[in-house]
């Protein structure tokens, strides 16, 4: 608020970074990873769902810290997130309970794309769950921001 900036240039700055880091990611891990062969003809869905994937971590951790009142909150709340993204997909095999959890999550139909790429055919259902995810923050996040609006205008 007194730093002089609109809201759209406050969003716009908060999410940059961290979608250019995203961006940069899904093209380069595939090519670190020698995991670029499995996507040859795949490239499309990989992106498509990996760009959705990132943006949803990306507006639930902006949830986190307009919902949060101090910086430690929003890192304490975060974690827990964090773990499940980076965890969840890899454990969903090991249990059939784990692996209904992961679905639901932002991250299923990513593990799902991959699970089915491993065994040589690419997931034909759309990315319901995804775009579910996507849309819900899109709109918690606007509400967020208007509430807070709200609150320092007072």
């Amino acid at each position: 608020m007194l730093a002089g900036i609109n809201s759209f240039e406050y969003i716009a700055a908060t999410l940059f970074f961290p979608v250019i880091i995203g961006l940069i990611a899904l093209v380069a891990v595939p090519q670190l990873t020698g995991t670029a062969k499995y996507l040859k003809g795949n490239v499309g869905p990989y992106m498509l769902l990996g760009l959705m994937t990132m943006l949803v971590v990306v507006l639930l951790n902006l949830m986190i810290a307009i919902a949060s009142k101090t910086q430690t909150q929003a890192q304490i709340t975060a974690l827990p997130i964090t773990l499940m993204t980076t965890f969840l997909p890899m454990v969903a095999g090991i249990h059939p309970v784990l692996q209904v959890i992961n679905n639901y999550t932002f991250m299923g139909d990513f593990t799902l794309f991959f699970n089915n790429l491993s065994i040589g055919k690419v997931s034909q259902s759309p990315p319901y769950v995804s775009c579910i995810w996507l849309i819900s923050l899109i709109i918690l996040n606007v509400l967020l921001f208007k509430r807070n609006q709200r609150q320092h205008v007072k």
